[in-house]
This record gives structure tokens, C-alpha cells and sequence, in this order.
């Protein structure tokens, strides 16, 4: 054998590997012995000779052609040693290895040498979990004669790595298979970089899809590519369900939205954002749309992130209503507090004029030229006071002596009054309710209640209409009170006036309460009416609800305390004006308005009574310990800039305990009452007064 022969490589080797002189001498004798051999006898020598001949021959061209393969093999294993992809044969069926080229070393991470020793190693190395890919890739080299595999395989070093390879069955020439070659790739950077993919997707998925926000991906021409799991939520379709559709389109539109913030990115290549009502959604959104360009600046995706922002708008609505409602309670309590400060000093002016005018009215007689001036006067005072009245209660000032009473019986006795308010032509309906709740309060201020809303019922019915008056039992928890502003939880006795007249718009509604706001024609209304029953009812802690639309007729409701204390009613019963004369009692007067000092000295000295008076707190003490004798009675106003009328009762009742003191005001202030209620034990009298009323008072006092 020549030395060519000698390196040669046998199956397994890393060469691909080819058949020698002697071995083709082997096979051609194997070949050979199966052809019959020639009757020599029967040849002449020339024919024995041409035969050998015709041998050396096909003997020479046996082994040129050996040779020539080996140069091709050779160069053909040249070139698979510079590729990555490794090459193998095995046999079949028995899959043992036949050939790997070099490259398969670095593949699988061991040297050739050992897939010699063991010809099924290139089976033994692959994963455990994967050994049933390489069965099913064996049924179909079977089944079809060629197959596809991926799979992972063990090295020495214990990683693990990613191949992927081809293979298919080759036949000999009576179509038998007799191996399978293939060619295999080392895949793993491949996959490792898939499944930084795929886990990169997941994380993306789960950020986009986490936002509460309505994230869309849209083409150029507002074809939805997808949406985030809170778009499709909000849209109510699948996936597939959107395919080839349109943003405007899934909502319901024909067109584009007059404002869109895709269209407006598209224009500029910017982001672009804006706020709009949706009313196919219902929802008020922020719509955010960012660009993505390609390299040559061309809009290739709209990224649009629509936020919901129904709820805050909502909330934003509330908090507007809100303070609307704040900003109303603190103009209502400015003007309140000026219509108290201003019924005080009209109040004072008021008592100067009306006892002026009484007194004179007493000395002149009825056929005396001024005497219907006098009278004029007299009547314009009382009228005056009644409309200070009306500014007190709704300043929540109006001097109250609340009792229990139940609502039912208060109203009842009203029904004749309110009849006669109303006319014939309207029908009052009374309707109260079983076993009402007790309550506190003042029996003059819900005849003033009734009596303003009745009118206003009545001036709302053009011809023939209906007044309802009806009460009931209420409780409101916490929770009805948040879903409904205004309302304070609690139990109640409710009044509700209703009406089927011609109701109110929303700019009236709004001023309702407004002191001197009146829809009537001039000379017809005060425009005190509804602020009057305001005051009333924050006065004594309840609250009040107005339902009215045009056409619809109004329904006012109002809500009294409950009064949880047990208390008998008290009936009420008017006293006659009998001038009470005094018994020389002697009364110090104390009193900062000078006018009004005056005329009470005249009166208390007409009606019999020793009077000293002073206009400051610190003069009136030193008079009072100056004097001799007793001091039967303390009249004293309230509001004094040296010092109030309560306090000074307590100083003057620590010298003479058995003082009677009996307070005077335009208005309560706290210092005497608390929210104006007045205290059982405390004496009072309201500015202006009558010299019966004041007769009669100090009588009621000093007895």
C-alpha cells in the first residue's frame, strides 16, 4: 500500500473517507468470483492474451478513477472545513455514524474521537426532554424521506445548546435506503435571543396592558392595528373583530371626529393632545397622539392613548355645584348679617316714631286737622315693622320663644286663616300625616311660613287651581345625605306645600332666596317672602328643597328637627292690649340711643312709674347706688359699646339681687341668646314697642 494509502482515512475519521487499491483489488475478487470464468481449453492463445489485456485495462481505469474521486473527497473536505454548519452521515436503519465534518466538533462540543468510540453518540447527547423529537423526526424519514429537527443537546461542560437540523434518507440503485445524511446548526444564540424576545414581549404585554388607559396603535389612515386589554374592554370586540377597521368607525361614525388628536399628529409629525366629549361613549377623554416615523420621517404608526376623565369632570361638576352652594350660604350670611345690622337701627328710629306717634295720637283728638296725619304715621310705623320683622327672621335674628308643638295641630289651626288667603277659586287640600313627630319651635313662625308660601302658590295659579299642605315623618342616614347635596342626616318632621301652577325657571330658582328679589309687578311684592322662610327654617336647624319647572307646578319641602324630648304642646292664646298702669315702681333705664331713652322715659312716666335714666353702663351703676330707695326693675338694651345689657345686669344684681332686669333690642345678639333663641329665664322685649306692649310687659315682669 503506498503511503497515500497509508493516511487514508477509515469511517469516522474527520475526512470524508474513500476506497483504496487493496480494497478495490478486495471487492473486485469478491465481484469477480461470481462471474463465470472463461474455458481456457477452448481459447487460442491470442484470446487469452486480448482477455488479460482487456482486464489491465478496465483494471487501470478502475484506479484512475479511485484516484480521482480521492482529489474530489479531498476537496470537498477542504471546503466543509471552513463551514460552520456541521455535516453527517449514519447508516440506516441502525443509525450508526458513517461521517461528521469538523465543524460538528465545535456544535456539539467534543472531539470527533469520541463519536468515533461511540457510534450512537449523536443520538446519547440529546436533551432527555427532547429524545421524542428525534423519534418523530425518525418516523418521518420513514414516511417521507426527509425531516426537521430542533432540539437541545448536553455537553461535557453540562450547558446546554440549541440545534437544528435537516436530514434525509439516500437510496442505492435498486432503491433501498442505505444511510441518512444531514447538515446541522448551532441555534442557541438564536434562541436565546427568542426567548429574551418572548419575555420581552411578555413584559411589554403586561406594562400595556396594566394601563388603565386606552392605548391604540393605529396606520396612517386610522385603521386600528390593535389595542391594549383596556381598549378592547372598552370597545366590547375581539381582536379579530377590529381587523381592517377604522377608530371612528368602531363607535359608531361614519367620519372622522371634529377634533382628533391622530389627525393632528399626521399634520405636524408631533405629538399632539386635546380634550373632548365623546357622546357616543358617554365620556369626556384626553387624547394623546404620539407619532412613530420611519428613517425617512414618513408616519408610519400612530400611537393614540386615550384617558378617561368622566369621573373627575363628574367630580369637577360636583365641586362647582358645590361651591356655588358655599358661595350662595356666605352671601346669604353677609347679607343676612346687614339686613340684621340694618333692622336694628331702623328698629330704634322705628320705636322713636311709632311711640311719638302714639302718644299723639292719644292727645289729639279725632277732629283735630293732624289727627289722620298722626294715624298715617302710626300705620306706616306698624307696617315698617313687619318688613324689619321679615329682615330679622331671614337674617335668622328674629327674636323666637320656641315650644314643643306637634305640627299637625299647628297647621290645622291655620287652615281658616289660609283660606281665606287663597280664594274661592283655588281648592286647598290638607293632608297630614299619622302620629306626626314633635317639634320646637316658634307657633308665629310657621303661620309666617305657610302664609308666605300660600301667597306665593296663589300669585302662581292663573283661574282654577289646587294647593296641597301635607306633612310626614322622615329619616335620612348618612348615606342618602352623601348621594344628595345639601340634605343632613337625622329624623325630621317634613311640610310640604305644592302647587299646580305655573312653576319656575332656573334663573328664578336660583334667586329665590335672594332678599328683595321678586318676580311680581312693581308695588306687589316685597321680594321678603321666600328669604323670610329661609331664615325661619335655618333658624330653628332644618333646611330647605325646591322642585319646580314650567308648566310643572312647585313643590317646596321643608324639614324640621325632630324634637326627641318629651314636652307637653303648649297652647298658644293671644292676649288683649290692656294698658296696665305702674304702682310707683321704680325702673332704671339704660339705654346708649338718646332719642330712644327719651321716648321710653315719657312712656314708663305716663304709665306711673319712677324712671331714672342713663345712656352709659357706668353712669347707670353710680346712679344706682346713689339712689335711696329700691330699684324694682332694670330696662336695658342689649348691644351697648361699653359694655352689653347682660353683663351689666349681672353687675347691677350683685349689688341689689332682688332687681328685675327685662332686656330690649332691635335684634338678639349672642350675649343673651344662643343662635337667638331666647332662654326661658330671660325677659325680653323687642324693639319697636308700643306703650301697651311695654305696659304690659313690665307689668308681666314685676308680677
Amino acid at each position: 500500500m503506498t503511503e497515500q494509502n497509508k493516511n487514508n482515512p477509515s469511517p469516522g475519521s474527520n475526512n470524508i473517507s474513500f476506497l483504496d487499491p487493496a480494497q478495490l483489488r478486495e471487492q473486485a475478487e469478491k465481484k469477480a468470483k461470481t462471474i463465470p470464468f472463461p474455458d481456457l481449453d477452448t481459447m487460442s492463445r491470442e484470446e487469452i492474451q486480448q482477455q488479460f489485456h482487456e482486464l489491465q485495462v478496465k483494471q487501470i481505469e478502475a484506479e484512475l478513477e479511485n484516484e480521482q474521486l480521492r482529489g474530489g473527497l479531498e476537496h470537498t473536505n477542504d471546503i466543509l472545513k471552513g463551514i460552520s454548519d456541521g455535516v453527517w452521515s449514519l447508516t440506516w436503519p441502525d443509525l450508526e455514524l458513517i461521517y461528521l465534518s469538523p465543524a460538528t466538533e465545535e456544535i456539539y462540543g467534543r472531539p470527533l474521537r469520541d463519536f468515533n468510540k461511540n457510534p450512537t453518540l449523536l443520538q446519547e447527547v440529546v436533551h432527555p426532554e427532547d429524545q421524542h423529537l428525534t423519534r418523530q423526526a425518525f418516523e418521518q424519514l420513514r414516511e417521507t424521506g426527509a425531516a426537521k429537527r430542533q432540539c437541545r443537546i448536553l455537553r461535557p461542560d453540562g450547558s446546554i445548546a440549541w440545534v437544528s437540523d435537516k436530514s434525509k434518507l439516500v437510496f442505492d440503485e435498486n432503491n433501498n435506503p442505505v444511510r441518512v445524511q444531514g447538515i446541522c446548526r448551532d441555534i442557541t444564540e438564536r434562541k436565546q435571543a427568542e426567548d429574551a424576545l418572548v419575555q420581552n414581549n411578555i413584559l411589554l404585554e403586561g406594562i400595556i396592558n396594566g394601563i388603565p388607559d386606552i392605548l391604540a396603535i393605529q396606520k396612517p389612515d386610522h385603521t386600528i392595528e390593535r389595542y391594549n386589554q383596556a381598549g378592547y374592554n372598552a370597545i366590547g370586540l375581539s381582536p379579530e373583530a377590529i381587523k381592517n377597521r377604522k377608530c371612528y368607525q368602531l363607535i359608531g361614525r361614519e367620519s372622522e371626529c371634529d377634533l382628533c388628536a391622530t389627525r393632528d399628529a399626521l399634520k405636524t409629525k408631533k405629538p399632539a393632545e386635546l380634550e373632548k366629549y365623546v357622546p357616543e361613549l358617554g365620556q369626556h377623554l384626553i387624547c394623546r397622539s404620539n407619532p412613530i416615523l420611519d428613517q425617512d420621517g414618513n408616519v408610519v404608526y400612530i400611537i393614540e392613548q386615550l384617558c378617561d376623565i368622566t369621573e373627575r369632570k363628574q367630580a369637577e361638576k360636583e365641586q362647582e355645584k358645590l361651591q356655588a352652594q358655599l358661595n350662595q350660604a356666605q352671601k346669604m350670611e353677609s347679607v343676612g348679617r346687614l339686613a340684621g345690622g340694618v333692622a336694628h337701627d331702623i328698629n330704634n328710629m322705628l320705636t322713636i316714631i311709632n311711640g311719638y306717634a302714639e302718644m299723639m295720637a292719644e292727645v289729639l283728638p279725632s277732629s283735630d286737622p293732624m289727627y289722620d296725619s298722626v294715624q298715617e304715621i302710626q300705620d306706616a310705623g306698624k307696617r315698617s315693622a313687619v318688613m324689619v320683622r321679615k329682615l330679622l327672621a331671614f337674617a335668622r335674628k328674629q327674636t323666637i320663644a320656641p315650644v314643643s308643638m306637634n305640627l299637625n295641630d299647628s297647621v290645622s289651626g291655620m287652615l281658616k286663616m289660609l283660606h281665606l288667603l287663597i280664594g274661592e277659586n283655588i281648592d286647598l287640600l290638607w293632608k297630614p300625616c299619622q302620629n306626626a313627630w314633635l317639634i320646637k319651635m316658634d307657633f308665629s313662625q310657621i303661620e309666617q311660613i305657610l302664609s308666605n308660601i300660600v301667597v306665593n302658590c296663589c300669585d302662581a295659579i292663573t283661574g282654577n287651581g289646587k294647593i296641597v299642605i301635607e306633612t310626614e315623618n322622615i329619616e335620612f342616614d348618612k348615606q342618602y345625605c352623601a348621594d344628595h347635596v345639601g340634605f343632613v342626616p337625622g329624623q325630621y318632621v317634613m311640610l310640604a306645600v305644592s302647587d299646580n301652577g305655573c312653576g319656575m325657571d332656573k334663573h328664578v330658582l336660583d334667586n329665590l332666596f335672594e332678599p328683595f328679589f321678586t318676580t311680581k309687578e312693581v308695588g306687589k311684592g316685597t321680594g321678603l317672602g321666600m328669604p323670610t322662610v329661609y331664615g325661619i327654617v335655618k333658624q330653628n336647624n332644618g333646611f330647605i328643597n325646591v322642585y319646580s319647572e314650567p308648566g310643572q307646578g312647585t313643590t317646596v319641602r321643608i324639614y324640621f328637627p325632630r324634637l326627641l324630648e318629651e314636652a307637653d304642646i303648649e297652647e298658644q292664646g293671644k292676649k288683649k292690649d290692656i294698658l296696665l298702669k305702674g304702682r310707683g315702681e321704680t325702673i332704671l333705664v339704660l339705654e346708649d340711643e338718646t332719642v330712644v331713652l327719651n321716648l321710653t322715659r315719657i312712656m314708663l312716666g305716663r304709665l306711673g312709674y319712677n324712671v331714672i335714666t342713663s345712656n352709659s353702663p357706668s353712669e347707670a351703676l353710680e346712679l344706682a347706688k346713689a339712689h335711696d330707695g329700691k330699684i324694682d326693675l332694670l330696662l336695658t338694651d342689649v348691644v351697648m359699646p361699653e359694655m352689653n345689657g347682660r353683663e351689666f345686669a349681672d353687675q347691677l344684681n350683685g349689688l341689689f339681687p332682688e332687681t328685675k332686669v327685662l332686656f330690649m333690642s332691635g335684634h338678639m345678639a349672642n350675649v343673651i341668646a344662643h343662635h337667638t333663641v331666647l332662654d326661658e329665664r330671660v325677659n325680653f322685649i323687642e324693639k319697636p314697642f308700643s306703650i301697651n306692649r311695654l305696659a304690659a310687659k313690665v307689668r308681666e315682669v314685676l308680677d
